[in-house]
Formats: structure tokens, C-alpha cells, sequence
């Protein structure tokens, strides 16, 4: 590896010899993203801590000091003024010590907080996901008909915009409480009754298959990706074709309200459900769906 200057900048570059570890390194990189990063669970978990931090912030002047003082060290902290050893405040270790000394408190101040936080807490969860791996995905999209960068590519960014993201969210609980209230399954409608929203949780994965690699090849500077075009196409196209979004059901809640019904198919009535409220929440951001198509 070396220190090569380009125009103005300097690059770190590898030599061509390297290029089969570079490969390989772009296909681990790959996979220990998708499998270990962002595997499902995580995300899951991740979804949670967000969740959490987005309600005390909604409810931050009615906090005491010690939630808030914290939540300042973490603003601090995104915007890189944490000094010396107060990056010890931002790991798991200490917010969690947070969450168990104001759990009583908190619970007593905001109302169905407990289903973000209890699950930190004891690191244990009754949410499954209503799907996992690629084929399980692609092929509830497939079955109804439904474009795939629709609900893998479009939702996700929808939720990643911080301005409209519960806007995404409420239109797309009204959607799925429409389509379930008109579902066979009776269990399903009796559900809609109450807290839909803390029933069914979004979760979304984001990651950058492309690899800025550089190689010395001679006295001239080349990206990997001229040089491994299929490579890096491939890893790509894998992406493109894994779930960027889960959903996650409290099954605990699901089979009690459903008993007496084999749960796999209420699962997989749910999963279609689902992916047709989604779709049709997009109709609602037209004109954010058309720019993001025409960006460049």
C-alpha cells in the first residue's frame, strides 16, 4: 500500500499484485455487512435504540437532568466535541446503566415507552421478522406484482428523511389497519383495535457496495472497479436483491390474539399484507418518488 499523489490529493493505492486480496477483500467486505453489521437482528435492535432516542427528544423539557445531560452528551458527541474521556458516555455499557436507573421514571413519563425500552434493557425481544433472507423477499414482492426498487429502494430512503418520516409512517399504518380490518382472519382485525404501531415496527439497512479501491498499475492510478467490472457488478446486483427493509411483528402478541390458528399462516397472510400497505403509502410521496428517480 502507498501514499500516491492524484492532481491536488493524495491517495492511498495498492499494487496490481494485490488485486486477488482486493477482490476477496470487496466479497468479505460484502458479506460481513450483510450477514453480521446489518443482519436482521441488529437492525431490529438498532430500529429500537432509534425509536427510543426519537421519544425522549419529542419529550425532552419534560425529563430530569440525568436523562437530559445525557442526551446532550450525545448531540455532543454527533457533532464531534466530546474531549478525553467522555467518549466513554456513548458506549452501550453506559446508556444502558442510564435506561435501568430511570426505567420506573421514564415508564411514568412516557406513555408505551416500555416497548423500546424494556427490549434493550434485557436484550431480548418477542418481535420476529416477517422475512430474512433474499428469496423469502424478492419472492412476496414477485407474487404481487409489486417492483422491487419500490419497496426496497424507495421506502427505505422515504424513512431515512428525517422531515417526512413519521408522515411515511402514519400513512403507512393507515394503510396496513385499512387492508387488515378488511382481512379474513378475524384474529388480525381485533388487533387493530389497539396500538397497531407498537405491533408492527420498520426497520432499514443502508450500505455502499461499491469499494473506492486504487491500484498502481505501472506509473497510472486505476479503480479497481475498470479493472474487476464483473466483480464489483456482481456485488452490486447482490445488494440490490437483499432486503433493505424488515419488518418486525411482536409474535407474542400475535399468537395470543390468534389462538387456535396455525401462526406460520397467519405470518405469511400478514407478510402480504404488509407489503401491500407499503406500496401503497408511496402513493402518497409522488412527487418525492419522481425526484428520487431523476437524481443524479
Amino acid at each position: 500500500m502507498k501514499v500516491v499523489k492524484s492532481g491536488r490529493d493524495y491517495l492511498l493505492a495498492f499494487d496490481e499484485k494485490a488485486r486477488a486480496n482486493l477482490e476477496g477483500f470487496i466479497i468479505t467486505r460484502f458479506n460481513i455487512y450483510k450477514l453480521v453489521y446489518l443482519h436482521h437482528k441488529v437492525v431490529l435492535f438498532n430500529t429500537l435504540a432509534r425509536n427510543l432516542l426519537n421519544e425522549l427528544l419529542r419529550h425532552y423539557d419534560e425529563l430530569n437532568d440525568d436523562i437530559r445531560n445525557y442526551l446532550c452528551q450525545l448531540y455532543r458527541f454527533s457533532i464531534g466535541y466530546l474531549k478525553g474521556y467522555d467518549i466513554m458516555y456513548v458506549i452501550d455499557d453506559y446508556l444502558l446503566s442510564i435506561l435501568m436507573r430511570n426505567r420506573q421514571y421514564l415508564i411514568s413519563k412516557i406513555r408505551g415507552i416500555s416497548k423500546y425500552l424494556d427490549p434493550l434493557i434485557t436484550r431480548s425481544t418477542t418481535f420476529k421478522a416477517l422475512w430474512k433472507r433474499d428469496f423469502d423477499f424478492i419472492n412476496i414482492i414477485n407474487k404481487q406484482g409489486i417492483e422491487l426498487a419500490l419497496i426496497n429502494d424507495i421506502f427505505p430512503y422515504l424513512l431515512s428523511k428525517v422531515e417526512i418520516k413519521d408522515k411515511v409512517l402514519q400513512v403507512f399504518y393507515e394503510e396496513l389497519r385499512r387492508d387488515i380490518n378488511e382481512s379474513p382472519l378475524e384474529c388480525l382485525v381485533n388487533l387493530t383495535d389497539g396500538d397497531l404501531e407498537s405491533l408492527v415496527i420498520i426497520g432499514f439497512r443502508t450500505f455502499e457496495p461499491e469499494a473506492r479501491l486504487n491500484i498502481i498499475h505501472g506509473n497510472t492510478l486505476v479503480s479497481i472497479n475498470d479493472i474487476s467490472p464483473p466483480l464489483a457488478a456482481s456485488v452490486t446486483d447482490a445488494w440490490k436483491r437483499s432486503p433493505h427493509v424488515f419488518v418486525f411483528v411482536d409474535t407474542e402478541r400475535l399468537s395470543s390474539a390468534c389462538q387456535g390458528i396455525d401462526i406460520s399462516i397467519v405470518l405469511n397472510h400478514l407478510r402480504v399484507l404488509v407489503i401491500k400497505a407499503m406500496h401503497d403509502a408511496l402513493r402518497s410521496f409522488g412527487n418525492i418518488i419522481s425526484k428520487y428517480f431523476n437524481s443524479p
